[in-house]
Parts: C-alpha cells; sequence; structure tokens
C-alpha cells in the first residue's frame, strides 16, 4: 500500500460523516455488489485484460497460412563477351523480364502451393552490320510441393504458433488467479468493514445501556437510595462506553474511506456493508473437495501447460530429426513469340515436371541432447506438480478443520452471551433490590459485550477462512466466457 493511497484513505476518513450505528438510514450494500464495482472501475482487471490480449494476438501473428505475394522484375544487359557465350557471333544481349508468384503454406498436409506468372523480353544484336531480333517468352504455372517425411502433416509449421498457445493458455490462468487474488483481499478488507459495524453495533448498544443505567443511578440518588459513589461508577461507565463507540467509529469510517478509493466509489461513503457475518457455509465432504481441488486447480494449470509446451517442443524435435523427403509436381502453359508480346500470351504449350529432393544431417548429437535435457524437464516438471497437489492438500484440510471447529466455538460464545445476559439481568436485579452493587452490574454488563465482541471476531474469523476457501477452491473468481476459459 503506497503512502498516497494511505494519505488518501486518512484525509478521507476525517472528512466522513459518522456511521449510521442508531437507526440512521442509509443503503447498505452486499459483497457481491461491492465486488462488481471493484471488478468494473479498478485498473488492475483491465491491465490483466490487456496482458491477455497482448498474448492472444502475438499467438495469432505467428499464424503462417496466409498467401505471400512476390515480385521480382530483372535486367540486364550482356556485351560481346558475355552475350556470344550464349548466342554465337552476338555482339549484345539484353534481357527484361519479371515473376509474381503467389504462395501459401497448408498446415494441414505441411505442402506448399504456388502460383506464377513470368514474362521475359529478349533483344539480341549480332552481324555486321548488327541486326537485331527480338523475342517474347510468357508462362504460368501451378506448383505443388509435399514433405513426405519430416514435417509431414505440417507439424513443423505449427509449432511456433501451439507453443505460443501454450503460452496464452498460462498467460489466461495467471490472470485470472491474479484477479482471484485481489478479490481475496478486497472481500478481506469489505469483511474487516462488516466486523467494525457490528463492533459499532455492540459498543452502541452498550453506550445506550450506560446512559440508561446512569440515568437510574441518578435518579436513586436523588432519592437518597444509593451513594454518590454509584453516580461516579455509572458516569465512568458511560464515559468508558462512548471512548470505546469512538474508537470503533473512527476504525470504522477509515476501512470504509480506504473501500472507496479502492473501488473508485465515492457514493460508497453514504453506504453501510450488509455481510451475513453469522451465517455458517453447508460445505461438501473434504474428499469430494479434494477430488475437484486436485484436479481442476488453477495453480496447476500454468504447470500442465508448461508440460504440454515441453511435450509439444519434444515432438518438434523428434520431428527435425527425421530425413527430409519432399516432392515436388509442377505444371504450366508457355507461349513464345518473335514479334508480339500479347502473342507470347497466348498460353499453349504445356510443362510438366516432377522432381524429388532428400537431405539428413549426419553424425549430430545436438537434436538428441536437446531431447534428453527436455525429458529431464518433463521429469522435474511432473514432481512439482505432484509438490503442488501435496501443497493443496494440505491448505484445504487445514482450512476444513478450522472452519469446522469454528462452528463448535461459536456455539460456545452464542452459550456465553446467553449466559452473560441473564447473570446481567441477575445483578441487576441484585441492585435494583438492594442486595448487589453497581460495580457488579457494570462489570457483568461488560463481561457480556466482551463476550459479543468475541463472537462477532470468532464469526469475521470463520467468514475469512472461508473466503480463503472460496479463493483455493476457485469459486470466489469462476472462470467465465470473458476469459476464453
Amino acid at each position: 500500500m503506497t503512502p498516497r493511497f494511505l494519505f488518501a484513505v486518512l484525509l478521507a476518513a476525517l472528512l466522513l460523516p459518522p456511521p449510521p450505528l442508531s437507526g440512521q438510514s442509509e443503503s447498505p450494500i452486499t459483497l457481491p455488489d461491492y465486488l462488481e464495482q471493484i471488478k468494473t472501475r479498478h485498473p488492475l482487471f483491465e491491465r490483466e485484460s490487456l496482458q491477455v490480449e497482448s498474448g492472444r494476438l502475438s499467438a495469432e501473428a505467428l499464424r503462417t497460412e496466409a498467401w505471400q505475394l512476390s515480385v521480382s522484375p530483372a535486367y540486364s544487359r550482356l556485351g560481346e563477351a558475355g552475350s556470344s557465350a550464349q548466342s554465337p557471333g552476338a555482339q549484345s544481349l539484353q534481357l527484361l523480364g519479371g515473376e509474381a508468384a503467389l504462395s501459401r503454406n497448408i498446415w494441414a498436409s505441411g505442402g506448399t502451393l504456388a502460383l506464377s506468372l513470368a514474362t521475359d523480353f529478349t533483344r539480341l544484336e549480332s552481324g555486321s552490320p548488327a541486326v537485331t531480333s527480338d523475342s517474347y517468352l510468357s508462362s504460368a504455372g501451378l506448383s505443388y510441393t509435399q514433405p513426405l517425411l519430416r514435417n509431414l502433416g505440417g507439424s513443423l509449421d505449427r509449432l511456433s504458433y501451439e507453443l505460443a498457445r501454450n503460452d496464452l493458455e498460462a498467460t489466461e490462468i495467471q490472470s485470472l488467479e491474479n484477479r482471484e487474488l485481489f478479490v481475496l483481499d478486497a472481500s478481506s478488507r469489505f469483511l474487516e468493514w462488516a466486523l467494525l459495524h457490528e463492533q459499532a453495533r455492540i459498543a452502541a448498544e452498550r453506550l445506550e445501556l450506560a446512559e440508561e443505567q446512569f440515568e437510574q443511578v441518578q435518579r436513586r440518588y436523588s432519592a437518597n437510595l444509593v451513594d454518590r459513589v454509584d453516580v461516579l461508577r455509572a458516569q465512568d461507565a458511560v464515559r468508558g462506553a462512548d471512548q470505546g463507540r469512538l474508537k470503533i467509529q473512527s476504525l470504522w469510517k477509515a476501512k470504509q474511506a480506504e473501500l472507496a478509493v479502492l473501488a473508485q466509489a465515492p457514493a460508497l461513503y453514504g453506504r453501510t456493508p450488509d455481510f451475513a457475518l453469522f451465517t455458517p457455509a453447508e460445505l461438501p465432504p473434504v474428499e469430494d473437495s479434494l477430488a475437484a481441488l486436485v484436479t481442476g486447480s488453477r495453480l496447476l494449470g500454468p504447470l500442465h501447460s508448461s508440460i504440454a509446451q515441453l511435450v509439444r517442443r519434444r515432438a518438434g524435435l523428434t520431428e527435425q530429426a527425421r530425413p527430409l523427403l519432399a516432392l515436388t509436381v509442377a505444371g504450366g502453359l508457355a507461349a513464345a513469340d518473335a514479334s508480339d508480346y500479347l502473342a507470347s500470351w497466348q498460353l499453349s504449350e504445356p510443362d510438366v515436371s516432377v522432381s524429388l529432393q532428400f537431405s539428413q544431417t549426419l553424425g549430430s548429437r545436438s537434436l538428441k541432447r536437446q531431447i534428453e535435457a527436455l525429458d529431464a524437464d518433463l521429469a522435474a516438471l511432473a514432481g512439482r506438480v505432484r509438490e503442488v497437489e501435496i501443497e493443496l492438500e494440505a491448505a484445504l484440510r487445514a482450512l476444513r478443520i478450522q472452519l469446522e471447529d469454528l462452528e463448535k466455538i461459536l456455539e460456545l460464545n452464542r452459550a456465553q452471551i446467553a449466559s452473560a445476559r441473564e447473570k446481567t439481568g441477575e445483578e441487576l436485579k441484585l441492585y435494583n433490590q438492594g442486595r448487589g452493587q453497581l460495580t457488579f452490574v457494570i462489570q457483568s454488563r461488560d463481561n457480556e459485550r466482551n463476550a459479543q465482541l468475541g463472537c462477532a471476531e470468532n464469526a469475521a474469523l470463520y467468514q475469512n477462512l472461508l473466503l480463503r476457501y472460496r479463493a483455493l477452491m476457485d469459486e470466489l473468481l469462476p472462470a467465465g466466457p470473458k476469459e476464453g476459459m
């Protein structure tokens, strides 16, 4: 938390009105409503979405199925030595031509399809006196090259793209996990606000009872039924209760300001938390939760993506180790004319060619060593997956034990509150009958308040553990259509 943020929180806390503790009507806000504002307005969510979009665009940029256009015009002029080598007796030779081609990789097969158009103009000067002769040649062709061993099926053509898609999957999972951790933190802060609201209610109730007791003691003192010391004790009890109320009220306002700044929602200053602090959760059996956790936890997602990426890299290296054997089939039409360029495009002469290319790297150990290194990495990742599974199971079992035990503790807290309230009634009855002391009444009411505060704190601890459990099970921010998972 930055100093600037802390300053903003403290400043807002000073300017806020006191929280509604005794009947003031302000609109309550639930945790889901608050989290919706967080998701809409906090820059972290936009930043995470942009990072995922950047990864998606980077992966799409590696697709190589687009048509490739190439144009290659050329001109050359040969002198007597060069031209006579091609045509005896020639004094000069001029060549002007060009070729345009379209080619495309076919991912499904690994082959390459190419279309081409070519035209050439030749001018030859020879003899004495010089005689000039021109000729035109045009052609159109179609060729297809199909790998028969290496890259059969296009696995190498798709390698970079598929590896980038694995990276994107890991980025999406990590981005969602980052957002869930932020939501967990925001939820915990909202829970703290809800606890302070309950504490403020208890403090206001304690102050109201202390003020009623003080008024009652004053009336009894005026009737000469009690001593002056009872009035002073009752007055001290009021001051102590009011001091506790003001302290909690200050913390309440500060937490409200913190949450308002976090959500960038000034309207939160006029709202109160609506949180079922004392409502327990119905959870599935531990073994069912554990089975769902080890098979679908997002914490395992990046590891599984890394394993898939290494497996794909290994397959690529294995494919590269295979011999290159490619079959090329080409066909086209051509025409030549000695005087008319347009006539040279009356393509009528067929050309057909078939070729086979073979190559093999001999004596190289590089690919073998790379494959062995990937095998070692895969074994290490498999061990890491098992480590994370053990850590997840340990965290889950610990949380479930604490949640179950806190439910029992809350039952004891409720019984303690009831007992403290009953004891307060008995002490008050004895005091009103003149058989007890005001000190015992005040002490009993303080014990009742402390029991209520203890119950509220344990309830907040229970709800906080429940939030952590939901986050561990990826339930606090489940994947949705926007995440694409």
